[in-house]
């Protein structure tokens, strides 16, 4: 229903360019939110699985290990802020395209004293067969189109959530294998294969969660870096073409919006960033412990673990990866298609 809607708003204003590269950048979110509709609803037992297992493994480190208790603490406080700072965008983008209609309609009359006011839905939407413009079928449109925008911000903001949590988790605790590594003495002949045991079962147990949230969210991470692109070349473009003819309230909408999919496209690089981060310095770790006690027998066990180490995790999409270069490149290459669409 939210691609219909929008498809039929850029069908009705295809001639007005400005209209119609709003319109055309509302409907990729709706492509969007259809993408992670289907992976969630396909992958449903894959994400709540990922959720258990990565719940389980913080359960390990309440009591156990101070140091494993504080890191996820402030792993979970860190978190706590930056998805205020997320959920505080992405509402207020739609709480502005949901009010700013109305507000312009008001101004309109106020100016023109007039009937030839015009009178737009929430999020350009344009509903068929009824004439959204004219009473009561306009109150009603924008009632059910604001609902349709809660749920799918709602909808939305929490599978991205959900990616951040889980890769934020696993950089936590790669740095509680890297700092077990450190203090690791390896010193009493008795005890330390089965430390090393341990290292080495937690280190695979690293590895598949990493494996599982990558085969879990890679159609995901896939359409959002590709439609990502598309809707950064379409907001700048309308925030530079048209801002001349548009004051700091009307432009307001296309300045939140990019600011929430900015946001929204960050946590899917910055996620992927620490994992890659913290699984390539396991191998630093595993050089700054005592590895020199060991016999040479159980030198193995750490050769294996240091060759793994060597090539860092990374979250992908099949073809593009989760990275903070990924950000850098997909920002450049927007603005550049920008330039190059007002040089026409």
């Amino acid at each position: 229903m939210y691609l219909l809607l929008t498809a039929n708003f850029c069908k009705h204003n295809v001639g007005d360019l400005e209209l119609l590269s709003g319109g055309i950048s509302i409907f990729v979110i709706g492509v969007i939110i259809n993408t992670k509709s289907l992976s969630f609803f396909i992958k449903k037992k894959d994400f709540f699985n990922l959720l258990k297992e990565i719940k389980n493994l913080n359960k390990q480190f309440d009591i156990s290990n101070t140091y494993a208790k504080i890191e996820l603490e402030k792993n979970n406080l860190f978190l706590g802020q930056f998805f205020k700072v997320f959920y505080f965008f992405a509402f207020s983008t739609l709480v502005v395209y949901a009010i700013i209609p109305t507000i312009d309609y008001l101004w309109q009359i106020h100016v023109k004293l007039n009937n030839q006011a015009k009178r737009y839905l929430p999020l350009n939407f344009k509903f068929p067969i009824v004439d959204d413009s004219e009473s009561p079928y306009h109150e009603i449109c924008t009632v059910i189109s604001t609902m349709l925008g809660t749920a799918a911000v709602t909808f939305l903001t929490g599978l991205d959530c959900i990616f951040l949590v889980v890769s934020s988790n696993l950089k936590t605790h790669f740095e509680i294998l890297q700092d077990k590594f450190r203090n690791s003495r390896f010193d009493d002949p008795s005890h330390n294969i089965s430390s090393l045991k341990s290292l080495v079962l937690y280190h695979i147990k690293l590895l598949e969660l990493t494996d599982s949230l990558n085969n879990t969210f890679k159609e995901i991470i896939f359409g959002q870096i590709v439609l990502t692109a598309v809707q950064m070349c379409l907001i700048l473009f309308q925030i530079l073409q048209f801002s001349e003819n548009l004051n700091l309230f009307n432009a307001l909408p296309n300045y939140c919006f990019f600011m929430a999919i900015l946001l929204e496209f960050f946590m899917y690089c910055y996620g992927g960033q620490l994992i890659t981060n913290e699984s390539f310095n396991v191998s630093l770790a595993i050089q700054e412990s005592s590895w020199y006690n060991l016999r040479a027998d159980e030198r193995a066990f750490v050769l294996i673990m240091m060759a793994r180490t060597q090539k860092p995790l990374h979250i992908t999409s099949g073809v593009f990866v989760a990275s903070l270069d990924t950000f850098g490149v997909i920002l450049k290459t927007a603005c550049s298609y920008v330039t190059f669409m007002r040089s026409f």
